[in-house]
């Protein structure tokens, strides 16, 4: 029964990551600027974080970082890694197995203030003070409206996900008794 359980984590976090990977390619290819993105791909990171834990929710997020920089046909710059590993692991720090929306909320901020602080340093790091400055307004003002989207979509997938497969919400509790 062990390694069913395993199984079927590692099924979630790779399903997971691939829809992540597919958002942020289109948005990459969409908004076209290497210098800026929106934090959509955040979206099925922090689902996974939520439910399999923040060890998952980085390993999806390193992963799906690169793997969406790989096939949006950009330059791999690992300090912007930094934000996709906070959008992984502040969610299932703050939730993991202790699910609330109001949880959830303050998860989402707390992650989005934080990606929005790593890619700062990483742009000014890689671009220099004149890109970080613009694209730091653009953050900020997409900030507030951008954690509303997050919330609300990242909530009703949670909710619809824990309706539709209740055996894994089942395998979850059977692995707090061990």
């Amino acid at each position: 029964m062990r390694k069913n359980t395993e199984l079927l984590k590692v099924a979630l976090a790779v399903s997971l990551t691939a829809m992540s990977v597919v958002i942020d390619v289109l948005l990459k290819y969409v908004i076209n600027i290497n210098s800026f993105g929106l934090p959509f791909y955040a979206i099925p990171i922090i689902i996974g974080s939520v439910m399999l834990g923040p060890i998952y929710g980085v390993m999806m997020a390193l992963v799906g970082d690169a793997l969406g920089v790989l096939f949006a046909g950009y330059a791999y710059q690992p300090l912007y890694a930094l934000a996709a590993v906070g959008w992984g692991v502040i969610p299932g720090l703050f939730m993991y197995r202790k699910y609330s929306a109001v949880k959830l909320v303050f998860a989402v901020l707390t992650a989005y203030i934080f990606a929005t602080l790593s890619n700062t340093f990483a742009n000014y790091f890689y671009w220099g003070q004149e890109t970080t400055m613009a694209t730091l307004a653009a953050r900020l003002v997409l900030l507030p409206v951008n954690s509303v989207v997050i919330f609300i979509i990242s909530h009703v997938l949670y909710v619809r996900l824990s309706h539709i497969a209740p055996e894994y919400m089942m395998i979850k509790r059977a692995n707090n008794t061990q």
